[in-house]
């Protein structure tokens, strides 16, 4: 006899272990995420003109303009394919920004500081095992009770 909640059953496992399937927001909604888009997308662009740059505004209009009528046009479709294509874009921009601004922090500023602070005092914290110590137990001054209850209720 077989126990079912041990033993489990290969259809059940294949079911949850599945990769869960992208399932498309409804139409009306994306239809919304676009008209704000472009929306964005032309506030950004008369800001541009605004501040002379007369082709960067284009280019931002015509984005705009693209990202409207996917969104009013086909939602579940050209938009839907638009947006999953800039959110690729991001990841890779974003990861790419990552490795182009984090790693030379890291090398230029807290590698050789890190060196610096192991050239002094070897351990600032006191972790190292001292042999002479007859116990780590450090003691706690005593407190009145008046003191304590002020301690507890503000204790910053």
């Amino acid at each position: 006899m077989s126990d079912p909640v041990v033993r489990g059953k290969e259809a059940a496992a294949a079911e949850v272990l599945a990769a869960p399937a992208r399932v498309a927001p409804a139409a009306s909604r994306l239809r919304q995420s676009g008209v704000l888009r472009a929306l964005v997308a032309y506030g950004f662009a008369g800001l541009l003109f605004t501040f002379e740059h007369p082709i960067a505004s284009a280019v931002a209009g015509s984005l705009g303009t693209l990202t409207l009528v996917l969104a009013l046009v086909s939602p579940t479709g050209g938009y839907l394919r638009l947006q999953r294509a800039v959110e690729k874009l991001g990841e890779l921009v974003g990861g790419l920004l990552t490795w182009l601004l984090l790693a030379p922090v890291f090398y230029l500023f807290l590698a050789p500081f890190g060196r610096l602070a192991r050239r002094g005092k070897g351990d600032r914290l006191g972790r190292r095992f001292d042999r002479a110590a007859g116990s780590y137990w450090s003691v706690r001054p005593e407190r009145d009770a008046e003191s304590t209850k002020a301690a507890l209720e503000r204790p910053y």
